[in-house]
């Protein structure tokens, strides 16, 4: 078991202050004189008995209650000792590739895409044949919270293709966490691969102490990157079988040049 919040166990010193209160009984008791009490003392004694196994058992939650509560805030976690190969090493590995449009920039001698692909190559290739793989891609279909052996990510990671979607870091970082708990998967390594133009986010994504991060990004040797900015009309109402001028904005982001087009 671990705790993704440690510093909290020093709060169990706070149990000593019932098993304190129970031993040295801070009440004050009120004297009671009677002029023949041989009658109560078989009575005392059953009393007595009943008093002290009712002390211990309030002693006893009391202890357990705060025991829990403390324990509450420091997370515990147990780790899924499946998730772990013999050697130590993750046994659950999740590679995410950045299919985007923006990944048709060249390297130094291929597409970023390409790049991106030799390298999850090499990635798959380092690990064993017990590890189970993930493939993530911009798609996020159901199909990829499933993790596969090495020879059907092979297979998966050729038949991959540009898309116009694209996630946010955060996004791909869920999808992990969420694959991992629907198969009950304790720690693991997700690599991301890309050139993060896109998917970027402010936020942050939710924290797992079982999960492992490497980023490997990419960059573009010519960074030239075309699109359209906007497209609008000048008529504000349009009528139909009325001839109708369409504006856009096509902007090359890569060099700052704007260029306009009516159609």
């Amino acid at each position: 078991m671990t705790f993704s919040s440690p510093s909290f166990l020093w709060a169990l010193g706070i149990l000593a202050i019932p098993i304190i209160i129970h031993l040295f009984q801070f009440r004050r008791f009120k004297k009671l004189y009677f002029s023949d009490i041989s009658l109560l003392k078989e009575i005392q004694t059953k009393s007595q008995i009943k008093n002290q196994l009712k002390h211990f058992l309030v002693l006893f939650s009391r202890l357990a209650f705060l025991a829990f509560l403390v324990l509450a805030f420091t997370d515990p976690r147990i780790e899924n000792e499946d998730a772990k190969t013999l050697d130590g090493n993750v046994k659950y590995v999740s590679v995410y590739i950045d299919n985007s449009l923006s990944m048709q920039s060249q390297g130094e001698s291929t597409s970023l895409f390409k790049l991106a692909l030799r390298d999850a190559f090499e990635i798959v290739d380092s690990y064993s044949s017990e590890v189970k793989f993930q493939l993530i891609t911009n798609d996020l279909s159901s199909e990829q919270r499933k993790f596969v052996d090495k020879e059907t990510f092979v297979s998966r990671l050729d038949a991959i293709n540009y898309s116009p979607n694209f996630q946010t870091i955060n996004r791909v970082i869920q999808f992990h966490i969420d694959s991992k708990a629907v198969e009950e998967i304790g720690s693991s390594v997700i690599y991301l691969l890309s050139d993060f133009r896109n998917n970027i986010d402010s936020t942050t994504w939710k924290q797992d102490s079982l999960l492992e991060i490497n980023v490997l990004p990419y960059t573009s040797v010519a960074d030239v990157n075309v699109g359209i900015d906007s497209v609008w009309i000048n008529e504000p109402i349009v009528t139909a079988g009325k001839e109708v001028i369409l504006n856009y904005r096509i902007t090359n982001y890569g060099r700052g040049i704007t260029a306009y087009r009516n159609i």
